[in-house]
């Protein structure tokens, strides 16, 4: 292919010295007041040929022939692509961008045009930073897109949870993380398919996300989902994403050879396995003048073995390429009343440690409904499904780079008595042990009432309800292992073999009552909300183990007949909240809003329970003065400052205030 791509770009270039029809066109771009636009960019279409405009907007380029097409651009302004079409000057007027001005994010309980926040917020269009990157986690594809939101992930495991999300780094001791919420209720955004996602916004200060109360210490993340358009016709949509990943930057381990020298030269006299160190280096110097003595790639003395030879345990460890496979499908429309979106995704990761015991299988499914019953009163129905199965690892990162370059990364170990005992190394623990397995299911019922019973004025009912189950099987098979560095039988037990289930329940309710009115008069708008939330969650947990299996290769809690060892916990929360706020601004360009929340936690005793949270945020929009008319490069300049006061609930425990 590079071959193909290499000869195409030859042939190209020798066709245009051939040819000759290099053509120099020169203009001057502008704007609307007919002012020189310095620092657009003018690129021959299709080409890596281009210039950028003088201080006065003037240009000179030399393009190909004269059928070629010219591209302008500029931050803040509309693209332009022009036709030559023969002529050698071009003058071209580019518009200015209001796009990104008038553009609506989402906030607490509502949305509000960007340029008019005055609490720190900031979003992003998922569309735009996922691309065809093959991201099945919503969190991992956020990463470096939204200043001030930190993304750690602490491990490449499929499927795995450790992706942390802090904003602005701040913490209380008792740790803390944003709170995640997709139509106003709490959401793990692992479980959202991202290909599913609209937008997300990110509520960074406390006049930002003190409507939130409680739970906004730590900001708040808010996702709004796809949905349908009225009087669109049927669109359907499928994609798919294959990649195959392996590791980069993977340790390299001294030699054996360099191993041994080093114990010597730290005065070790015996290694901890045994071997006598001078005895160890002479076996290696006679190894590497006489390779042909020790076919077998050891010595042995007085019973002991000295390996000679260099192994790969990392390499055999993580010498799986992970091979990732994404596909979604979607369709959507509406009528004059309705709008519909149903999609369904699946994805399937296997990760990059030897055998697929590091995997994940996906299922996402979605339909959305909004009808307008009558011109004031409109309904909605959001179903969401999603489903997982993982098997995680049980071999050790750790001890691939910790144990000795000459430790066996794979295969048996042959006794005398002509026996083969599989060596107990990271890369066989994945091939001969118990893999752990778990499965996922959830499902979340979303509805909501619109009612417009005078004009400006809109109430609004949510109510959330999921359920997510989730069943854990493992155990321990004591299979018979040789220890990969003394060379020795590990110990087994078979009464000690065992198989355990564990299930776990999780119920959640919400439930949004609220209220929005506008109102204008001459140039002053106020915009009023105020409204109640209600959310309680209950978790059951149950766990039984059954000792010494009658098959390790038919494990269950009925084929084993040792001891059974069973327990279970559970919990409840709850957390109700009264909230309100007042946005005032005058002809957008001073701004005034007021948040407050009256907030209660069942994580606190009863005369403890409830607390205000009040917070007050301005801003002047500088841009809209009559004295930056006729500055052209500054379309949005805005000065803000907030003040305000958010809850915190992430205490020890969910009853901390029981002796």
């Amino acid at each position: 292919m590079k071959k193909s791509l290499l000869l195409l770009l030859a042939l190209t270039f020798c066709g245009l010295l051939s040819y000759g029809q290099n053509v120099t066109i020169k203009g001057k771009v502008t704007t609307n007041d007919q002012l020189g636009l310095p620092g657009v960019t003018v690129v021959e279409k299709g080409t890596v040929n281009g210039t950028v405009t003088n201080v006065d907007g003037n240009y000179e380029i030399t393009v190909s022939n004269s059928d070629a097409d010219l591209t302008f651009s500029f931050i803040g302004f509309i693209s332009q692509d022009v036709t030559i079409a023969g002529k050698t000057t071009i003058d071209v007027l580019l518009e200015e961008d209001t796009q990104d001005i008038d553009e609506v994010i989402v906030v607490g309980y509502g949305t509000q045009k960007k340029a008019n926040i005055t609490g720190a917020a900031a979003s992003v269009q998922m569309d735009k930073i996922l691309a065809n990157r093959p991201v099945t986690n919503a969190a991992v594809a956020l990463q470096g897109s939204i200043p001030g939101l930190q993304v750690v992930t602490s491990s490449g495991q499929p499927g795995s949870e450790g992706v942390s999300l802090n904003i602005r780094g701040t913490t209380s001791i008792n740790g803390g993380s944003p709170l995640v919420l997709m139509d106003n209720v709490p959401v793990s955004i692992s479980d959202v398919n991202p290909h599913d996602i609209e937008s997300v916004t990110v509520l960074k200060d406390a006049a930002a996300s003190s409507i939130y109360g409680a739970r906004a210490a730590f900001g708040v993340i808010l996702i709004t989902t796809k949905k349908g358009g009225k009087n669109q016709p049927v669109k359907f949509n499928y994609s798919n994403t294959f990649s195959v990943r392996q590791a980069e930057d993977v340790l390299e381990k001294a030699s054996t050879y360099d191993f041994v020298h080093g114990l010597d030269d730290w005065g070790v006299d015996a290694f901890w396995t045994g071997p006598d160190v001078p005895t160890w280096i002479d076996f290696l110097e006679d190894n590497r003048a006489n390779p042909g003595n020790y076919p077998e790639g050891y010595a042995e003395k007085d019973g002991l073995r000295y390996p000679l030879t260099d192994t790969d345990l990392i390499g055999a460890f993580l010498n799986d390429p992970g091979y990732t496979q994404i596909h979604n499908f979607s369709f959507s429309g509406g009528s004059a009343k309705t709008a519909y979106r149903v999609s369904a995704g699946y994805s399937d990761e296997d990760g990059i440690i030897v055998t697929d015991s590091d995997s994940q299988k996906k299922y996402n499914v979605t339909s959305y409904l909004k009808t307008d019953i009558t011109d004031k009163f409109s309904v909605t129905a959001d179903i969401k499904y999603n489903g997982s199965y993982r098997k995680s690892p049980v071999g050790q990162y750790s001890n691939a780079i910790s144990f000795n370059p000459f430790t066996p990364e794979d295969g048996y170990h042959e006794f005398e008595d002509g026996s083969l005992v599989p060596y107990d190394s990271p890369a066989m623990a994945e091939k001969i042990k118990v893999i752990p397995q778990r499965w996922q299911d959830r499902i979340r019922l979303f509805g909501k009432a619109e009612y417009s019973p005078i004009q400006d004025l809109m109430l609004t009912g949510e109510y959330t309800f999921s359920k997510l189950n989730e069943d854990n099987v493992t155990g321990n098979n004591q299979v018979l292992t040789v220890n990969p560095e003394r060379f020795t039988l590990n110990a087994v037990d078979p009464a000690r073999t065992y198989h355990q289930k564990t299930n776990s329940k999780t119920v959640y309710s919400g439930l949004n009552l609220y209220a929005k009115y506008n109102k204008s008069i001459d140039e002053h708008n106020f915009t009023i909300l105020g409204g109640f939330n209600r959310e309680d969650q209950s978790y059951e947990y149950f766990r039984a183990r059954r000792y010494n299996l009658v098959d390790v290769n038919l494990p269950a809690l009925g084929t084993a007949t040792g001891i059974i060892e069973a327990d279970d916990s559970f919990y409840e929360w709850a957390v109700m909240g009264y909230f309100g706020r007042l946005n005032y601004n005058y002809k957008e360009k001073y701004f005034v809003e007021l948040n407050a929340r009256y907030d209660g936690s069942s994580r606190f005793a009863t005369e403890d329970r409830w607390g205000f949270f009040p917070s007050v945020s301005g801003g002047w929009n500088i841009a809209r003065e009559g004295f930056m008319e006729d500055v052209e490069l500054i379309s949005q300049l805005k000065l803000r400052g907030s003040w305000g006061e958010v809850g915190n609930q992430s205490t020890s425990g969910y009853y901390p205030y029981v002796p």
